[in-house]
């Protein structure tokens, strides 16, 4: 059984140096990848906007990335992949299992509330599913701006600091998750497959949850500190394993595991497939959980963002060019000269 202070390799600074510090655009892992990936089939790579916007051409056509977007999905469906509360509706009514997403747009936007506003709505929606909660941008991505509520105190915290900056919320139910998943397809091909595993200390009867982080690096102490999955003061029961951090986003620490046996992969492949396919996306990060024995999709990227699972390992990094290079060629259909 894992002790804690077994994950000795956490103790290098160098260990995960991408959680909490920016990279500049030219540093991106996507910029570096997809100008080796041109160069090796010769197609012209060209750089924008300090790195940000991308371009390659070849034989007379011309694709664009932005940011992490290729323009390999159509317009509509990219936008409903990008938006949780519209994502979930589709996915409710072709009956894919999902976690559902309730949409709370910001005050500003009062015009189309209705008389009775955000308010008396959501405590109706948190009375209906009872906390604790999940309240997150609408629009946002990476595990930002998402909390954990648990009581209306919080919800109006949360309802307050998202409305700040974002057009609306969403609300869902918490559901304790017991593994989470990502697929990556490309036209109904799977790119890539993964389980993402969070950091957990294993509670020995007699230390409190904060004694027992002691022995991680010093982010993930900081990420433990800001979004604690369980109180600081408690001592965990003998044997319990109690994970760092309760989100399972590479970018918060969880670790990226390639094993997943083959009967859950089928599952989870066919019920990322079948979401593509709901909302037309051709180049999409699909994201699986597990809960009490059941698979929900919670959310679709058409964003391809691989920079902390090209940055874990040797292995990551080449998944990660694998995926993108796959992408180039059936953009320029290269597939037989790659």
């Amino acid at each position: 059984m894992q002790k804690p202070g077994e994950y000795w390799f956490l103790k290098s600074p160098a260990y995960f140096p991408f959680m909490y510090k920016e990279t500049a655009n030219k540093d991106r892992f996507i910029v570096k990848a997809l100008s080796q990936i041109a160069a090796d089939r010769g197609i012209e790579f060209s750089s924008l906007s300090h790195d940000w916007i991308l371009q390659l051409r070849y034989k007379g056509l011309t694709h664009s990335i932005y940011g992490f977007y290729f323009d390999l999905n159509p317009a509509a469906a990219a936008t409903i992949a990008n938006d949780k509360s519209a994502l979930a509706s589709i996915l409710d009514q072709r009956k894919i299992p999902h976690v559902e997403h309730v949409l709370f747009l910001a005050p500003r936007l009062s015009n189309y509330l209705g008389s009775d506003g955000n308010w008396s709505r959501a405590i109706q929606y948190a009375e209906s599913v009872g906390y604790p909660l999940v309240c997150k941008t609408n629009q946002g991505t990476r595990g930002d701006s998402v909390f954990k509520i648990e009581n209306q105190t919080e919800l109006e915290a949360a309802f307050q600091h998202i409305h700040t900056s974002a057009r609306g919320l969403a609300l869902s139910p918490f559901y304790s998750i017991d593994a989470e998943y990502r697929i990556i397809l490309l036209r109904n091909d799977v790119l890539l497959c993964y389980h993402k595993e969070q950091l957990y200390v294993t509670g020995n009867g007699h230390s409190t949850f904060f004694e027992l982080i002691q022995s991680f690096s010093r982010e993930m102490i900081e990420a433990a500190l800001e979004e604690p999955c369980f109180q600081l003061e408690e001592v965990p029961a003998k044997g319990l394993k109690v994970p760092l951090v309760w989100k399972h986003n590479l970018s918060k620490g969880a670790i990226p595991q390639f094993n997943i046996n083959k009967k859950t992969r089928q599952k989870i492949v066919k019920l990322a497939r079948e979401t593509c396919s709901a909302i037309g996306m051709q180049f999409a990060a699909v994201d699986v959980i597990e809960t009490k024995g059941e698979l929900r999709v919670i959310e679709v990227n058409s964003g391809i963002c691989l920079e902390h699972l090209s940055q874990f390992s040797d292995e990551g990094r080449t998944l990660a060019f694998n995926v993108y290079a796959s992408a180039v060629d059936s953009i320029f259909n290269l597939q037989d000269k790659g």
